[in-house]
Order: C-alpha cells, then structure tokens, then sequence
C-alpha cells in the first residue's frame, strides 16, 4: 500500500542522494543555515548581494522532514512525488532572478513544491 511504497522510495532515495547532488554540491553542506550559506557564497554558487538577503530570511529547518539534513547541500525528499531541491540550486535561480527583476514585480514559481523558494 500507500507506505511501503514511500518507506521503499525513502530507501531508494537515501542511495541516490549523492549522485543527484552532482560534483562539489556537497562541500557546501553545513549545520547552521548561516554556514551553509558561507559555503554557498565562498564556492562561488551564491554570488549576489540580493540573492543572500533573500534566502537568510527563510530558513530551509521550517521545509524539509528531517530536520537533520536541513542544511545539507541536497535535494530532500518530502514524499513519494515530491522533494525540495538543494541549496545551491536555489541560490543559482535567485541570483538568475536577481539580474532580470526590478522592484515592483512579481514572479510565478510554477511546480514549488515545498514553497520555499517562493518564499
């Protein structure tokens, strides 16, 4: 039933995670949200002033299950068909956002899952 396919996709998940994460991902992994977003910015990915601002005033703890894995530099899994992606991919799409939006406008983030980057 129901959860012995999402216990078997949790497993599954678990033995794919680094090679979703894609090379270097995982040297921005951290404890804090402060931290994470140290690396972020020191590797290069986080590169806008704009971009930081915004993802310091949401943190990742308050959207992802496992709050142990909150600040890992990886896609989580938040059910069956749902993940929230990781970190990085967040900071590059706001600092993509960040050359082409100007005050005042607005931007639809279709599929956002979990609703954190919209946030």
């Amino acid at each position: 039933g129901g959860q012995r396919s999402e216990d078997w996709c949790r497993r599954c998940w678990q033995q794919c995670r680094l090679w979703w994460m894609g090379p270097g991902s995982h040297q921005c992994s951290a404890g804090s949200m402060e931290l994470l977003l140290c690396n972020l910015c020191l590797s290069g990915i986080l590169r806008r002033e704009e971009s930081l601002w915004g993802m310091q005033q949401v943190d990742r703890l308050h959207y992802v299950p496992n709050t142990d894995e909150a600040y890992w530099d990886s896609p989580q899994l938040l059910g069956p068909n749902a993940t929230i992606s990781a970190p990085h991919i967040h900071g590059h799409c706001l600092d993509l956002l960040a050359d082409r939006l100007q005050p005042g406008m607005q931007v639809l983030d279709v599929g956002c899952g979990s609703g954190y980057l919209a946030a």
